[in-house]
């Protein structure tokens, strides 16, 4: 039988690895133009109702960024996009 207690620990566990999501990872390492890339993505909450991935990717002191995608492939393949139109 499921008591109050191993409910309270199932959620604030949830809500921990979601949390852990909220913070800048590595992703990949992608090879742009001959030179070593490095791709990082979050997770996070838009308007409290839906889960959204941030991608990131910084190369040679030019950045790239992409904000609520639906997947991490998502993030960090825009964040690429978005990298190579600034170069």
């Amino acid at each position: 039988m499921t008591t109050r207690r191993d409910l309270r620990t199932a959620f604030f566990g949830i809500v921990s690895d979601l949390n852990d999501e909220r913070e800048w990872k590595d992703y990949k390492t992608v090879e742009i133009c001959g030179r070593s890339c490095n791709v990082q993505i979050r997770g996070r909450f838009h308007k409290w109702n839906e889960w959204v991935w941030d991608g990131r990717c910084e190369c040679g002191g030019i950045a790239g960024s992409s904000r609520h995608n639906r997947s991490k492939d998502e993030a960090a393949e825009n964040a690429i996009k978005d990298l190579v139109s600034k170069a």
